[in-house]
């Protein structure tokens, strides 16, 4: 019997690379293929809790869309360019092994407290860096 074809999302003309933040107040769309790459919706849902079964309501808020001026580019040219400067200079890249196992704590973290009913999780030693 003859294999099936199998596909990859690389080969696919059209790219999705979007992300979606949901909050209980508001919630924010990262979309890497658009011309806004970021998009604030002030929307939520609300659950309070009833006293009993007929008092529920869930509550729905819909609200502004705010899509900040953010300039867009190839992330990955922009990753390579701070690569290869810093390479050449001697400085140490934007994307540093600092910042990597930063990025692997705090998703360890995130996976922790949701398997923990979302309890909050101390990430100890994890810098922020503001731009």
């Amino acid at each position: 019997m003859e294999e099936p074809l199998k596909l990859h999302s690389w080969l696919a003309p059209s790219k999705l690379r979007r992300t979606t933040i949901v909050g209980s107040k508001k919630m924010v769309v990262y979309d890497d293929a658009s011309n806004e790459p970021v998009r604030v919706f002030d929307s939520g849902v609300g659950a309070p809790i009833p006293a009993t079964f007929g008092e529920f309501r869930m509550t729905y808020g819909v609200g502004d869309i705010v899509s900040p001026n953010i300039e867009v580019a190839e992330r990955l040219y922009l990753e390579l360019a701070d690569f290869c400067t810093a390479v050449r200079s001697g400085s140490e890249p934007l994307s540093s092994t600092r910042l990597g196992l930063d990025v692997v704590r705090l998703t360890e973290a995130v996976d922790t407290s949701i398997r923990t009913s979302a309890a909050t999780i101390s990430t100890p030693g994890v810098l922020v860096q503001k731009r």
